[in-house]
């Protein structure tokens, strides 16, 4: 069981907010949106999840494990992720600076 948990943990926390800094750097995405792009998509699975494998796959005993431990480990995990991913992107002065004044107003 481990092993699949630890390939979709890589996915979801390391593919994937490399793929959406590469779609931000071919669509010319820059700035706050882009280092917003990046950090959720390194956030973990969501209990979304859980409740469709629930709702849809309740027959299937290993998905619904898998999905638990998904948000477990990836519950436990996302500070550091995220962390990570930010230091990547500040260091790496990727999407450039985010202005001090920068607030969300959505």
């Amino acid at each position: 069981m481990w092993k699949p948990l630890l390939l979709f943990l890589l996915a979801k926390m390391i593919v994937m907010p490399a793929l959406a800094m590469l779609v931000c750097v071919i669509v010319d995405l820059d700035g706050i949106e882009a280092r917003s792009a990046v950090l959720l998509a390194s956030l973990p699975v969501a209990l979304a999840s859980f409740t469709l494998v629930t709702t849809y796959m309740k027959e299937r005993p290993s998905a619904m494990s898998l999905i638990s431990g998904l948000i477990i480990v990836g519950s436990v995990l996302m500070p550091f992720a995220f962390a990570a991913w930010n230091e990547i992107l500040i260091a790496g002065d990727v999407f450039g600076d985010i202005p001090s004044g920068a607030v969300y107003t959505g």
